[in-house]
This record gives C-alpha cells, structure tokens and sequence, in this order.
C-alpha cells in the first residue's frame, strides 16, 4: 500500500484503520457521494476488492445517528474503532 493514499487521510481513526486493514491497494477514501431519498451519504472507504463500502464509527451514538443511512445503503462494514 503506498503511503501517499494514507498520508491524504485527514482523520486519524480513519488512517489507522486504513493502515491495518488494507493489504491491497484497490480501495478508495471517501468514495462519491450517494444520493438517496430523504439524504445522502458519503462512506469512509469503498473496498474494490471486497466490493464493499466500509464506514469507520468513533462511537455507539455516532453509529445509531447514522443507523438509518447504513439500512437503506446496505453497508457491508461498520468498523468501531
């Protein structure tokens, strides 16, 4: 993995994770924006070779405010951290 695509990372949650689970290069930070009814979405990372998008939560709360985003968009990660 090179380490410009996690020097480019801003928050540090993020980049740990990034830094740890990753051993490929086919993911991508903050992929575009999903638009949905009712909002939209950014994930934390879309993972090409799982193909999957990922979300990194700091906390309980901060999952549960965004609960519904991730049911309606079928997240396949939500990674407390």
């Amino acid at each position: 993995m090179t380490n410009d695509k996690l020097s480019s990372i801003q928050n540090k949650r993020e980049r740990h994770f990034a830094s740890i689970f990753f051993e490929h290069d086919e993911w991508t930070h903050h992929p575009s924006t999903i638009m949905f009814e009712g909002g939209r979405y950014t994930a934390d990372f879309y993972d090409a070779k799982r193909e999957g998008y990922i979300e990194v939560v700091g906390t309980r709360q901060a999952f549960a405010a965004n609960r519904y985003k991730y049911l309606y968009l079928d997240v396949n990660h939500a990674v407390r951290l």
